[in-house]
């Protein structure tokens, strides 16, 4: 199963990969480690795609959709662009809100999790987001 994770910055929406090996940790202990360093936490997560909003007024509409617990169009059009050409059986979402969560299982079908392990990870994204975009550029813009 893949595991995505998405997360909505004030800049725009990313998706997260995480990656599978040996190092993938199997607890929260253990991911907490791994949160340590970006060197550590990039070898279990990668930025899969990344969409920045085209403006403050995109920004604050699309926040706003958020608040209200409501997929607003652009962040509709960035999962079903990044979802596309994988199967919604062999997705797993993670999402930090549980009522954001519900509405993209019920439009998209997918998995969503917003469980511990899920939320820690946002939270490392969250910490890292900065060296994520920097390290990949443009080259995963949507």
């Amino acid at each position: 199963m893949i595991s995505l994770f998405l997360y909505e910055s004030p800049i725009g929406y990313a998706l997260f990969e995480e990656v599978k090996s040996d190092e993938t940790p199997t607890n929260l202990q253990q991911l907490q480690q791994s949160k340590q360093s970006f060197e550590s936490f990039s070898k279990i997560i990668r930025i899969k795609s990344f969409r920045p909003f085209q403006g403050n007024e995109q920004a604050l509409k699309e926040i706003t959709a958020l608040t209200e617990c409501q997929i607003g169009e652009y962040l509709k059009d960035f999962l079903e662009t990044a979802l596309a050409g994988a199967g919604a059986s062999i997705i797993s979402l993670g999402v930090a809100d549980q009522t954001l969560a519900s509405k993209i299982n019920e439009q998209f079908g997918v998995q969503v999790k917003t469980d511990d392990f899920s939320l820690e990870i946002i939270k490392g994204i969250r910490q890292y987001f900065t060296e994520f975009t920097q390290k990949e550029g443009p080259s995963l813009i949507l």
